[in-house]
């Protein structure tokens, strides 16, 4: 820091800037990053160390459990870069790819290769793999079989081979939840209990106060690259749902389907209420015998047209406010009087006669002051 000239700085923790980017200061924050999963307790923008847990059940375990789909698929797909095709032919789904590979006068790097195969697979698994909903695990025989009666997603590999997958896109990601769903694999052979995300959660939550617990629950805020995964936000939901049945979550997180299924509802259910008040109200003016004019085209642009009132209608008197008194029959006002002079001091006074018409009587009385 002395060498590039800083006057101060402020470490934090990750979580606590994870909560305070949310706009929490107290919240459980589930962060499913690349190398590892972690779930840890933020209270007053302090982090609770014994709720802290962690598990290698994260992306990097993901993109090896899509590497063991490859290799027990029939046919057996190899995952060939994008750098090494030169040209493809299309070919139907299943089908064995033909391509002509690109050759290089010089040798490369291993580390190049894997980061071009780890890039097939990152795009595999933003395209193809997803996150079983629920309710429920996905390895009971219903779910099973569901899946398999649903149109599945093709994915062309660069060498222009595809395929379709259907219930494989959801075993690829359900050893997150289910521990008897994981694929075994050479950094993590097996999966247990306690490192699949619900058992991270009740962990955490176990390990602080009891009256701490509804709060966090109520802010829990997921982040992390893995945890776009299509249908996680929805699983986490279910889940936490099943575990604390009493208890009121929420959840804060990017691309949110639930909250925003349920916001849209609250929208539309207000949207019926004000339509529903809207015919109650017209309703009631009809019966009264009130008319509402239709307004021009105020939306085209140009300047609007005046109101329009049909002749024999009733409306609103503007000073009793009653109604049925007036009438909007240009024909039945009496003419106005003619000009007054200045010195005649005018004073009028209005009356309805036998049919309901206005008149105006006009009595007219000389100035004294301008006698001669």
């Amino acid at each position: 820091m002395e060498n590039w000239g800083c006057p101060a700085f402020w470490m934090s923790r990750t979580p606590v800037l994870s909560a305070f980017a949310a706009g929490k200061a107290s919240a459980l924050v589930i962060d499913v990053g690349g190398a590892n999963t972690s779930v840890t307790a933020i209270h007053d923008g302090m982090c609770l160390k014994r709720s802290i847990q962690r598990s290698p059940v994260a992306g990097l375990w993901l993109s090896d459990q899509v590497r063991h789909l490859f290799g027990t698929s029939e046919p057996k797909i190899e995952v060939v870069p994008t750098y090494m095709v030169e040209s493809k032919t299309p070919v139907d789904a299943g089908a064995p790819p033909q391509f002509k590979s690109r050759t290089f006068p010089f040798s490369i790097d291993k580390s190049f290769v894997e980061y071009e195969n780890g890039r097939v697979i990152t795009e595999f698994k933003e395209s193809v793999v997803e996150t079983w909903r629920g309710p429920g695990k996905f390895l009971s025989p219903q779910n099973e079989e569901y899946v398999r009666t649903q149109p599945g997603r093709i994915y062309e590999f660069p060498n222009g081979g595809n395929q379709m997958w259907r219930e494989q896109r959801y075993r690829v990601s359900e050893g997150m939840w289910d521990e008897a769903a994981a694929f075994p694999t050479e950094d993590l052979p097996t999966v247990n209990k306690s490192q699949t995300i619900p058992e991270l959660i009740r962990s955490a939550l176990n390990a602080v106060d009891v009256d701490l617990r509804p709060n966090l629950l109520g802010n829990i805020v997921v982040t992390g690259s893995t945890s776009l995964l299509n249908g996680f936000n929805d699983r986490l939901n279910n889940e936490l749902m099943a575990m604390f049945p009493g208890s009121k979550i929420k959840i804060h997180a990017a691309g949110l389907t639930t909250e925003h299924r349920r916001t849209l509802a609250e929208i539309n259910k207000e949207l019926e209420r004000l339509n529903r008040n809207k015919a109650r109200r017209k309703a009631r003016e009809s019966q009264k015998g009130i008319h509402h004019p239709k307004s021009g085209n105020g939306g085209d642009g140009g300047s609007p047209e005046p109101d329009k009132v049909a002749t024999g209608t009733s409306r609103k008197c503007n000073n009793c406010g009653q109604v049925g008194h007036i009438k909007t029959n240009k024909n039945s006002f009496a003419p106005l009087p003619s000009f007054t002079p200045h010195h005649i001091v005018a004073l009028s006074t209005r009356r309805t006669d036998d049919m309901g018409r206005r008149k105006i009587e006009i009595k007219a009385i000389k100035d004294d002051r301008n006698r001669s």
